[in-house]
């Protein structure tokens, strides 16, 4: 395991550089220099997907999946292979997510309440195809009292 692949979390688990889903090791940085520009190299869709495919048939579990970054993310994992608990406080919008991508289990949970994000992990692991979280993607935003994004 090296850092382009993910980091340790445990034993079993690893969070997935998003970097690394979206650039591979093929891309590399090329300089104009008549113009002084630079430009990225990126080869196709494909080889993206590929550098993925040692994460398929693992569960990743997407907070904030209803909506923005955590939607696209379940959608990029799914279509990678992963299997997907795609959790959120809005259950009508993850079962519009999951209609179309069987390998996304959509899950309703507010994470700013522990009782709910216990019983979730507990589902997981009673789910036979499931039974465990490879990777977490924590992008669910949680707000503590009235206080906004500048004052603290």
């Amino acid at each position: 395991m090296n850092e382009t692949d993910g980091y340790r979390v445990s034993e079993n688990s690893y969070v997935i550089s998003l970097l690394h889903m979206h650039k591979p090791k093929e891309a590399r940085q090329t300089v104009d220099h008549n113009t002084s520009t630079s430009a990225v190299d990126t080869p196709s869709a494909s080889s993206n997907m590929a550098s993925m495919q040692r994460w398929a048939g693992r569960v990743a579990l997407v907070t904030g999946a209803s909506a923005g970054i955590g939607e696209a993310i379940a959608k990029m994992l799914a279509d990678s292979g992963m299997k997907v608990v795609a959790c959120a406080r809005r259950m009508e919008k993850l079962e519009a997510l999951s209609k179309d991508r069987p390998l996304i289990r959509p899950y309703k949970c507010d994470v700013g309440v522990e009782s709910e994000v216990k019983a979730m992990f507990d589902w997981i692991e009673a789910q036979p195809d499931l039974g465990r979280v490879d990777a977490c993607v924590a992008n669910a935003g949680l707000s503590i009292g009235n206080c906004g994004l500048m004052e603290g």
